[in-house]
């Protein structure tokens, strides 16, 4: 946790302007360059690429005890809950399937957040009848957040089969949401 206050402190005085790519912190240059991949489908899509003003890779930080990452809002940092050290593969040459779900995902809250307007959230949850976008009352798979990132996920991962906990959602319909909230139709 202090790696993450101390990194959001430098990324505040340094003033990092939207147009820049995030600091990244505790990451090999091999993670650096998967940051930028993973952003970078994002831009293969025609889409606008998220701002972030950080993407820390901490595993040890007390919150990856039961996630694999998060985003945070309103400091625009995206928690990865691994580094070089753990990798599924045994290096950071190339990314697991899972971990690279997990970049795509948290940079999918970041673009969702930034880009996707109250009506299309609505809509989207409409779509997928859920009640919420963010509830915290609400399971995670019952949050059109959670939907929308891991439906991001796997459009921007090429996989061909969406991912396990998806599979009850026909993948015409978590087509239909992806043009719901970007305007392309994949």
């Amino acid at each position: 946790m202090a790696v993450l206050i101390a990194t959001l402190v430098a990324v505040v005085s340094q003033g990092f302007a939207s147009d820049v790519s995030p600091a990244v912190v505790n990451a090999t240059p091999r993670l650096e360059a998967h940051v930028e991949e993973a952003l970078g489908r994002f831009s293969a899509l025609a889409l606008p690429e998220p701002t972030l003003e950080a993407v820390v890779f901490d595993p040890d930080d007390e919150f990856c005890q039961r996630y694999v990452g998060r985003y945070t809002f309103t400091t625009r940092t995206a928690l990865i809950c691994f580094d070089a050290d753990d990798m599924l593969l045994g290096s950071d040459e190339v990314l697991h399937p899972k971990e690279e779900r997990v970049l795509l995902h948290e940079f999918a809250h970041a673009w969702t957040d930034q880009f996707t307007t109250a009506a299309e959230r609505q809509a989207f949850m409409a779509l997928h009848g859920v009640g919420s976008w963010n509830g915290q009352d609400d399971r995670w798979h019952e949050r059109g957040i959670e939907i929308a990132a891991d439906t991001f996920a796997w459009v921007l991962s090429g996989r061909d089969e969406p991912p396990r906990h998806l599979a009850s959602i026909d993948p015409a319909v978590l087509l239909d949401g992806f043009e719901m909230l970007t305007g392309i139709r994949v």
